[in-house]
């Protein structure tokens, strides 16, 4: 019984923060990998990074055992096919695992704002979802545009010289990742310093698209928290 006590109490912790793990390792993703020195060490940490991150993302969405099940069949191909050889050999299976990964991402992402703009008040943990689908919109981007960009690499164009040459030395690697989740994160926020821009249809749509959604996330998500805070301290106050 005690065993039983225990274990619920445990599952009732790891539910309230599963969002708050979540964009721990996303964090961990964005500003520790990419300082990691070597080649090898990077892929490296960048696939495990990322295998967490898909793990935790597919646990931190669901809500009914139906999510569980679609996310799990999202998740578990992209996790398995990001580890396979072919994954840096063969630029069909690439674009197929990083497609699949934005897709993912995306459902994760819906997910989460589904639960957080549904919650009935606003917590540690709800801010933390909300950050969290704001990030995997970017990343589920980033790996958008490296697929394009994998596909065509005339989708953009780089302002100098140098900045190009990173990207050709690494068309299919995991730390070009980085580089595109920069212009991707750069255009979520409309901040556009001009050192990467969408050269054709396709890479122009997605980058306006992009901004777009990430404009109505915010209008939207602020103004659904605020209005769960003042709901909130108004049941306080009468109680």
């Amino acid at each position: 019984m005690e065993t039983r006590t225990r274990t619920r109490r445990f599952l009732t912790i790891e539910m309230r923060n599963r969002y708050s793990v979540l964009l721990i390792f996303t964090v961990i993703l964005m500003s520790v990998v990419p300082l990691i020195a070597g080649d090898e060490l990077a892929i490296f940490s960048m696939k495990l990074v990322l295998s967490v991150i898909l793990l935790v993302g597919i646990y931190a969405g669901r809500r009914m055992h139906r999510d569980l099940v679609v996310g799990g069949a999202l998740g578990i191909p992209v996790l398995v096919g990001r580890w396979m050889p072919q994954y840096s050999s063969d630029i069909r299976v690439f674009f197929a695992i990083d497609i699949l990964t934005a897709v993912f991402l995306l459902y994760v992402t819906i997910m989460i704002l589904n639960q957080v703009l549904s919650a009935r008040r606003v917590t540690f943990d709800t801010i933390a979802g909300a950050v969290c689908a704001y990030c995997l919109i970017g990343l589920a981007w980033a790996f958008v545009y490296r697929s394009m960009f994998v596909m065509n690499p005339h989708s953009f164009v780089f302002a100098s010289e140098s900045f190009a040459h990173i990207f050709e030395n690494h068309s299919q690697s995991e730390p070009q990742l980085m580089n595109f989740a920069y212009y991707s994160f750069a255009t979520l926020t409309t901040t556009g310093f001009g050192d990467i821009t969408p050269a054709l249809g396709p890479s122009r749509a997605m980058s306006v698209l992009e901004a777009a959604a990430g404009q109505f996330f915010i209008a939207i998500l602020i103004a659904r928290l605020v209005s769960l805070e003042l709901i909130h301290s108004t049941r306080r106050d009468q109680e």
